[in-house]
């Protein structure tokens, strides 16, 4: 999984792709579903795949998610999202329908406990040395990417702000999510209650976004996975897109400065991760993202 990088200079304009998320195999059939909570109502954004395969996708702010399924599949289809159960769904229950309508269980996380202690402030993740002309790139296909950071806690940190810089932005109604997972023997356990989501706005000089959680988010002493991940856009986005995809030379490169959110990069290790798939790499750039909260001393 490589990060999508692209250097502006004036000798070169070099361009490489975050891999977008992966809808299936062309041969197969198309399954169709909608994901809703035990009230009925819709649960947004939700990953879903086959671990392992390279099939998956994120359903829409509707819960509505289309996938290709390869002929003689025979592993389960798996839900994830932070506020609820995992779900899983049996081959034989999906390779013989086209529809399928899928009910998900609110998880019950426990409530942080906040040490009430002394403590001082601190900037638990800092962005590193700046990349001169060089950015980071969502697109259209990239549903399901996060890129973040690697983090060791020493002591418990309650997070009071997250912060990131966005250089450009052309993508209608871009969607990320904010995610924290607690890393433990290579299982990533999102920490979160419910969802950060966080609306890009198209623009075409560099904007600071501060986020404040508006739940206690406390770190126990251990390793972390703080990152972003592009969610979503509007329709007309994607669908242009899709019909731009093919295209290659002038045509492309003009395609891409319509269609993307471009992050500064920044000289400090990092990851890659698909949230379907659960793959995860290391880079060593980042797109400055920034934790800074509360240190507490015993």
């Amino acid at each position: 999984m490589n990060l999508n990088i692209i250097m502006i200079s004036a000798a070169a304009l070099a361009v490489a792709a975050f891999p977008g998320d992966m809808e299936g195999k062309e041969d197969g059939h198309l399954l169709k579903g909608r994901i809703i909570d035990q009230n009925g109502a819709a649960v947004e954004y939700v990953a879903v795949g086959i671990p392992g395969k390279g099939i998956g996708t994120i359903s829409s702010a509707d819960g509505v998610f289309e996938l290709g399924i390869p002929v003689g599949e025979t592993d389960s289809l798996v839900f994830q999202h932070v506020s609820y159960l995992t779900g899983r769904i049996a081959a034989s229950e999906y390779m013989h329908t086209d529809s399928i309508c899928v009910t998900l269980t609110e998880n019950e996380i426990e409530a942080a406990v906040v040490y009430p202690a002394s403590s001082r402030e601190k900037t638990l993740v800092s962005k590193g040395a700046r990349f001169p002309m060089a950015y980071g790139s969502f697109r259209p296909d990239s549903r399901g990417t996060e890129v973040g950071s690697n983090v060791k806690v020493k002591r418990p940190f309650i997070i009071r702000k997250f912060s990131f810089k966005v250089a450009r932005c052309s993508i209608e109604e871009a969607k990320v999510s904010l995610n924290v997972y607690r890393i433990t023997d290579d299982t990533f356990e999102n920490i979160l209650h419910r969802p950060i989501y966080i609306d890009i706005a198209e623009c075409q000089d560099m904007e600071t976004y501060e986020i404040t959680p508006e739940e206690t988010l406390l770190l126990e002493p251990g390793e972390y996975f703080v990152s972003l991940a592009f969610v979503g856009c509007s329709e007309k986005s994607r669908k242009e897109w899709e019909e731009q995809s093919s295209w290659t030379g002038k045509k492309y490169m003009e395609a891409i400065i319509r269609n993307e959110l471009l992050f500064p990069l920044y000289f400090k290790s990092s990851y890659t991760r698909n949230m379907v798939m659960g793959d995860i790499s290391r880079c060593g750039l980042n797109m400055g993202l920034s934790v800074t909260g509360t240190e507490c001393n015993y």
